[in-house]
């Protein structure tokens, strides 16, 4: 008979509504750059059984030293930015609001992280554009806010990207 081992890197959470959902942290090896640990922690599962799933198939990558090939995505900021506008955002605003968002990315965003792949950016790397953008516009949070959507879609979507904020 078949005997099932718990996985320990496995952890519950319970939300206030009562809801129960899974996640673990894995470790990577060390960064070869700096030096320092690297860990990812992978959320949002529905049962202990794909949690564990995907824990060992990162666990198998990990070991064959594929994981970092998967992890590292090419895409630039600007490639996901066209890929959240067109997929996720376009169809859910009037045009109005289309044409202003365009606007702030075009002008406020694009010129300074665009060309920049999405695992290289960091909130180090972003700390002085956002300090900028505060001191240029009144309400520099709306465009450190449509930055931030980008880097959620992008994370979601792919589920192994870190998010700089």
């Amino acid at each position: 008979m078949f005997e099932y081992k718990k996985n320990k890197a496995i952890k519950e959470k319970i939300y206030k509504n009562g809801k129960k959902s899974y996640y673990f942290q894995i470790y990577l090896g060390k960064n070869p750059q700096t030096g320092k640990k690297k860990i990812t922690t992978k959320r949002g599962f529905k049962t202990p059984a794909l949690t564990n799933s995907a824990y060992q198939k990162i666990q198998v990558q990990v070991a064959d030293g594929t994981y970092e090939l998967l992890t590292e995505n090419g895409k630039t900021f600007k490639e996901e930015y066209l890929e959240w506008f067109e997929n996720q955002y376009r169809n859910t605003v009037k045009s109005s609001t289309l044409y202003k968002t365009k606007q702030i990315f075009d002008c406020h965003i694009l010129p300074y992280i665009g060309d920049q792949q999405l695992s290289k950016i960091t909130s180090e790397y972003l700390q002085p554009f956002v300090e900028a953008w505060s001191l240029a516009y009144k309400k520099s949070n709306i465009v450190a806010r449509y930055a931030k959507r980008v880097f959620d879609y992008a994370y979601i979507k792919k589920g192994n990207y870190r998010k700089p904020f």
